[in-house]
C-alpha cells in the first residue's frame, strides 16, 4: 500500500495567496465601477479564478496525519529476523515487536491495539462503514511493517506474503507461535547443569556495586527459561554469593518468615506507585519472594563491604567467563566445550578453566571428583558427581593417591589472580652420572607448552644420606598456569 501524497504548505504561502486574490479583487474592483456592464461580465472570470485559488489553498483535506507518512512501514527499536524460529523468541524479538508498535499512533490508535483487535471497526468493535474501513487500513499497515523486519530471503518471509492477504492482526498471532522453538529433553538437561553450578563466582560477575543486580537479573532472567518458581530463584540467588558475604546471606536464608519465604516478600495488593490500572489491586504473587525487594535491601551491604576491602575481586586471568545474555558455556574457537571446575573454600565460589577436548588423556584428573579421564564439564554434560549433587572438599581431593606417581593438583591464586598448581610425580629411573655432575639437559624441562612457565627442583647430587636418596626418588613441579588448561599436561 502506497501512502497518498500530501500538500504541504507553509504560513508564508498562504500569506502570499491572501495577498494576490486581495490585490486581483481590488484590481477588478476599480475596473468594474467606471465600465459598462459588457465589459465587466468580461472582469468576471479574473474574480473566479482568484476565488478557486484561494479555496484550493486553504480548505482543509481529508487525509492522514503528515507526520504518520514519514517512514510508514519503520518500526523504532526492532532489528530483521532471519525467520528462524529460536528459544528467546518471544522474549526478544516478539517483545521489541510489542513496544515498537506500541509507539505507533494513527487515527488515534495504536498498532499494538490493532494486533490484538482492540481499535474501533475491528472485527472485535465493529463500528460505521468509515470506522471499519479506517481500522482494515490500520490493519494493513500493520501487516507491511512487521514484514518489513523479517528477512526477505527467508521462507517465511514469501509463505506470509502470498498466503495472509495483508492481515496484520493474523501475521501478529502467528508469529507469537511460530517463532518460539521450545527446548529438547537435553537441552533442558543441560540448562539445569548450568543452573545448578551458577554463581557470582562461576559467571565471573565483577565485584563491584551493581554485583548484587547483575546476579539477580541472572537468576530471574534464566529462571523463566526453567519455569523456576521464585522460591527456587530465591534458593539459587542465596547460594551464589561469596562465603564472604555469608553475614547477610545466611539469615536470610534461614529465616521462616512469612512460611520460609523469608523476609522479602510480595505484598497482599499491589503498591500505589505501580500503575493505576495496578495500584490497590490484588498482587498474583502475594507472599511469595520478592527478588527487587531483597537485591535492594542486600546492595546496601554489599556496597558497604566493597568500600570497606571486606569483599575480595574475584581472581584473573582465568581462561572462562560468560556474558550474562548468553544461556551457556561458548568457546571462541568452536571445538567441544570442555571445562574444569576447581570449588574454593576460601569464599565458596567456583572458578572455571576452559581446556580443550583433545588434550583429555588417561591421565587427565578431574577436579570435581578426582577420578581419571575425564574432565568437569564436556560438551555439556557434567560429571555424575556433579550431577547428584555431591561435593568433595578440595582437601580431600588433595590426598588422593593414583598409580604411576600421578598426584591431584594443588592450586593457589596469587596477587596477579594467576593459578599456580603444584604436583608431585615420581620420575622414571634415569641413570647417574659417574662424575657427580648434572649434565646441561637436566637443567631445563623439554618441550616446554606455550604459554606456560615451569620451574623444576632437581634432586641433590648422590650423597651417603638415606634422606637424601628419598628425595632422589621424587621431582617437585610448580606450574604457573596461563590462560588455558589444556595445554599443560601435568604427571
Amino acid at each position: 500500500m502506497v501512502p497518498p501524497e500530501i500538500i504541504e504548505y507553509t504560513p508564508y504561502s498562504v500569506a502570499l495567496v491572501v495577498l494576490w486574490c486581495a490585490a486581483m479583487l481590488t484590481m477588478a474592483a476599480k475596473s468594474l465601477l467606471p465600465l459598462k456592464w459588457k465589459w465587466k461580465w468580461k472582469l468576471l472570470p479574473c474574480c473566479f479564478w482568484s476565488v478557486l485559488v484561494l479555496t484550493t489553498f486553504l480548505t482543509p483535506a481529508e487525509a492522514v496525519n503528515a507526520n504518520l507518512q514519514k517512514d510508514y512501514t519503520v518500526l523504532p527499536g526492532m532489528k530483521v529476523w532471519n525467520g528462524v524460529p529460536y528459544h528467546d523468541f518471544r522474549r526478544v524479538w516478539f517483545a521489541a515487536l510489542i513496544v515498537a508498535l506500541g509507539s505507533i499512533f494513527q487515527e488515534g490508535w495504536t498498532l499494538i491495539q490493532v494486533a490484538r483487535d482492540q481499535d474501533l471497526g475491528g472485527p472485535a468493535n465493529p463500528g460505521t462503514a468509515g470506522q471499519n474501513a479506517s481500522s482494515t487500513n490500520r490493519n494493513m499497515r500493520l501487516f507491511h511493517s512487521i514484514l518489513n523486519y523479517i528477512d526477505t530471503s527467508c521462507d517465511l518471509y514469501r509463505r506470509v506474503w502470498s498466503t495472509f492477504n495483508n492481515d496484520g492482526r493474523g501475521l501478529y498471532n502467528y508469529l507469537w507461535v511460530f517463532g518460539h522453538l521450545p527446548y529438547t529433553r537435553r537441552e533442558i538437561t543441560d540448562l539445569e547443569a548450568i543452573w545448578k553450578d551458577a554463581s557470582v563466582s562461576s559467571l565471573k560477575i565483577p565485584h563491584d556495586k551493581e554485583t548484587v543486580f547483575k546476579w539477580k537479573s541472572w537468576c530471574v532472567t534464566e529462571g523463566e527459561k526453567r519455569n523456576k518458581n521464585l522460591s527456587e530463584v530465591r534458593d539459587k540467588f542465596l547460594e551464589g554469593f561469596p562465603e564472604s558475604f555469608n553475614i547477610v546471606v545466611i539469615p536470610e536464608r534461614n529465616s521462616t518468615a512469612n512460611g520460609g519465604a523469608g523476609n522479602f516478600v510480595h505484598p497482599a495488593n499491589y503498591p500505589a506507585h505501580y500503575p493505576t490500572a495496578l495500584a490497590g489491586n490484588a498482587h498474583p504473587n502475594a507472599g511469595e519472594p520478592d527478588m527487587d525487594a531483597m537485591a535492594m535491601s542486600f546492595n546496601i551491604t554489599w556496597v558497604d563491604y566493597i568500600i570497606r576491602g571486606l569483599i575480595k575481586m574475584a581472581p584473573k586471568g582465568s581462561a572462562y567467563s560468560v556474558d550474562l545474555e548468553q544461556s551457556g558455556y561458548k568457546s571462541d574457537d568452536g571445538e567441544a566445550e570442555a571445562s574444569q571446575v576447581l570449588s574454593l573454600s576460601t569464599d565458596g565460589g567456583e572458578y572455571i578453566f576452559k581446556i580443550t577436548a583433545d588434550s583429555i588423556t588417561a591421565d587427565t584428573v578431574c577436579l570435581t571428583c578426582g577420578g581419571r579421564g575425564h574432565v568437569s564439564r564436556l560438551d555439556g554434560q557434567s560429571c555424575l558427581t556433579s550431577t547428584l549433587g555431591i561435593k568433595i572438599p578440595r582437601e580431600e581431593l588433595e590426598k588422593t593417591t593414583y598409580p604411576s606417581g600421578i598426584t591431584f593438583p594443588t592450586f593457589k591464586f596469587n596477587r596477579r589472580g594467576t593459578a599456580r598448581a603444584s604436583t608431585s610425580v615420581r620420575p622414571k629411573p634415569r641413570p647417574r652420572s659417574t662424575s657427580g655432575y648434572r649434565s646441561s639437559e637436566d637443567k631445563k624441562p623439554k618441550d616446554k607448552p606455550k604459554g606456560v612457565r615451569a620451574t623444576i627442583q632437581q634432586p641433590a647430587p648422590e650423597t651417603d644420606d638415606p634422606e637424601s636418596d628419598e628425595e632422589d626418588h621424587e621431582t617437585t613441579h610448580d606450574v604457573q598456569l596461563a590462560v588455558d588448561l589444556g595445554e599443560v599436561k601435568i604427571q
